[in-house]
Order: C-alpha cells, then structure tokens, then sequence
C-alpha cells in the first residue's frame, strides 16, 4: 500500500543463516512523534499542532479504506518525515 501518510518500506531483506528479516525504511530524521512534540513545543502554534494530528487522520483513514486496523498506535509508533509530515510506522500488528 503506497501512502503519503505511511512510512515507505523500500527493501525487506532476509539472512538465511540467522533466520531473520530486516525492513529497510525511509529515514525519518526527527523521530517519532512523542520525541518531535519534546523537541518543537514552544514553537508550534496550535494550527501546526492541528495540520499534523489531521495528517495522522488521513493516515488512518487510508487504512481503512485498505481494511488495515494498525492496532498499535502511538507517538511512538508515528515518525516525521524531513519535511515535518506524520507517518504512521510499525504494522506489526497490524492486521
């Protein structure tokens, strides 16, 4: 599923050896959500505060319409793009 609201998973790769997968993501350099709202604060207005919450919206409205229920969502669990957007992150359990 490709969304401007969800993180983009560019390669999966498995070591056969270890019996492990490893997903390869688009680097979000300002962290997830909870560390963005530690970090800029004092600087979003609350229309900021309210463009950012209305992107995660559409983020969970995309799932939907893919019948996808993220069942894990937190701060933590939403990472900001370089650009400022939400991207919803960690399906793993979603289902």
């Amino acid at each position: 599923m490709k969304s401007p609201h969800t993180l983009k998973l560019n390669e999966i790769l498995c070591d056969e050896i270890e019996n492990q997968l490893f997903f390869v993501s688009e680097y979000c350099p300002a962290g997830n959500l909870n560390r963005f709202f530690e970090k800029n604060s004092n600087n979003l207005t609350d229309l900021q505060i309210a463009q950012i919450f209305s992107e995660i919206l559409k983020g969970l409205l995309t799932l939907r319409e893919n019948d996808l229920i993220h069942a894990d969502l937190k701060p933590e669990n939403v990472l900001m793009s370089s650009s400022g957007n939400p991207l919803i992150a960690d399906f793993g359990l979603a289902s």
